[in-house]
């Protein structure tokens, strides 16, 4: 990931963009972008440990995403707790807050570190396993928006999604 102490990134996983109300922008995506279907889930709950700046919290957010092409779209509603998706609604508005990049290991996050960038959140223990994290970079000064850096769990179906918006009988 790291290449003459530079990060090396090679993909985009997804790109993320703050909403007020989910439903309302799934379905703008969906008729008029012809961007889906949406999947939903709920992140906060499936969070064994979540920190912003470094101080242990809960938070709650819905989350809806869809692929086009290589790339997902992550639509994201800030539901309650302390998060950069709050704070970037509230001094911005809707619109792209972050990239996010899968990484080899923590050592990526920790090799960000040492650039200098501050870690906005972290969660770590998601899904099932346990195995999954994300840690939020702060990036915004430098590209404009914040790098997420992360891993999946090792079984994704853990994520326990809720919805698929429209439904697989209205898909056309």
């Amino acid at each position: 990931m790291f290449a003459n102490g530079k990060l090396n990134i090679k993909n985009i996983d997804h790109v993320g963009y703050v909403v007020r109300d989910l439903d309302k922008t799934t379905k703008y995506f969906w008729e008029v972008l012809g961007i889906g279907p949406w999947e939903f889930m709920e992140f906060g709950p499936n969070v064994e440990k979540y920190k912003y700046y470094g101080k242990e919290d809960k938070l709650l957010v819905k989350i809806a995403e869809a692929r086009v092409g290589d790339v997902s779209i992550e639509l994201i509603q800030p539901v309650s707790g302390p998060s950069p998706h709050r704070d970037f609604l509230e001094k911005h508005g809707e619109g792209m807050q972050h990239l996010g990049i899968l990484v080899d290991s923590y050592q990526d996050v920790e090799e960000m570190k040492k650039l200098g960038y501050t870690v906005m959140i972290e969660g770590t223990g998601i899904g099932d396993s346990k195995d999954g994290f994300c840690y939020y970079l702060d990036t915004e000064k430098e590209i404009g928006c914040v790098i997420e850096c992360c891993v999946y769990p090792s079984d994704p179906s853990s994520l326990h999604y809720y919805k698929i918006y429209p439904e697989p009988s209205e898909q056309k």
